[in-house]
């Protein structure tokens, strides 16, 4: 019996542990919900005080300034069109110089072979020869407005004696 004493003695010590340990831990989970509560209490109070109509008035700002937002945005909107529509023009005056350059290209290229051309038919001038007629035809200009003087001369002199 003495022994069956112990052993009832040694499990009930055994549950005594056990029964302490789940106790011990059911006042830390009451703490910790305890804790939960005073912040749910917290919070509670100061939704509390909060007023109604401060909450609408918040409301109708917020909205108030989304549709601000959005006036924004289509205001931003239409200036992106006007960008784009420049661009595009920008883009058509952009064609037509380039087509203006190609064609300034293709005149300046006649105008090199013309130049090539003249320059070859220079080249084969024989400028002394050139500038000797020059000078000879120069001088007959001058003695043939000489012979003219000395006709008309000749002329009134017949005429008035």
């Amino acid at each position: 019996m003495a022994d069956r004493l112990a052993q009832c003695m040694a499990s009930c010590d055994e549950r005594f542990g056990a029964l302490s340990a789940q106790l011990a831990e059911l006042a830390e989970s009451l703490a910790t919900l305890s804790s939960q509560v005073r912040d749910h209490e917290a919070r509670l109070a100061a939704l509390e005080e909060q007023d109604l109509g401060s909450l609408q008035r918040r409301i109708l700002a917020l909205e108030q300034a989304a549709q601000a937002l959005q006036i924004k945005i289509e205001n931003n909107r239409a200036k992106l069109e006007g960008v784009e529509a420049a661009l595009g023009g920008f883009t058509a005056d952009i064609q037509a110089n380039k087509e203006a350059i190609a064609s300034l290209t293709r005149r300046l290229g006649a105008q090199e072979t013309r130049l090539t051309a003249l320059e070859a038919q220079v080249d084969g001038l024989d400028v002394q020869a050139v500038q000797d007629a020059l000078g000879a035809a120069q001088g007959m200009a001058i003695l043939a407005l000489l012979a003219g003087i000395a006709a008309i001369v000749l002329v009134f002199m017949g005429t008035g004696g």
